[in-house]
């Protein structure tokens, strides 16, 4: 999965329109390299922001509460029964 990451990282670094140059010059091949680290820098916090936003949502939906009050649900009745059935 990790890899997965990184090579889809590094394809939207790569895709991104070229920017224009300085009127200094063509930037060095450091300051690509050092431009390519803060993109990715950047893209990695957007997507954990994302993540945990995402996971925070599905957590809080409704759908998950009600299920897992019906799994609670669930189990309490057959614990009773494996009580009775015990005793």
């Amino acid at each position: 999965m990790k890899l997965y990451l990184a090579v889809a990282v590094l394809l939207l670094a790569l895709a991104q329109a070229p920017e224009e140059p300085t009127p200094a010059g063509p930037d060095s091949i450091g300051d690509k390299f050092s431009q390519f680290g803060d993109t990715v820098a950047v893209l990695g916090q957007d997507i954990a922001t994302k993540t945990q936003d995402a996971f925070q949502r599905a957590q809080d939906s409704e759908f998950v509460v009600k299920t897992k009050t019906w799994f609670s649900d669930q189990l309490e009745k057959m614990k009773a029964k494996l009580s009775e059935i015990g005793q």
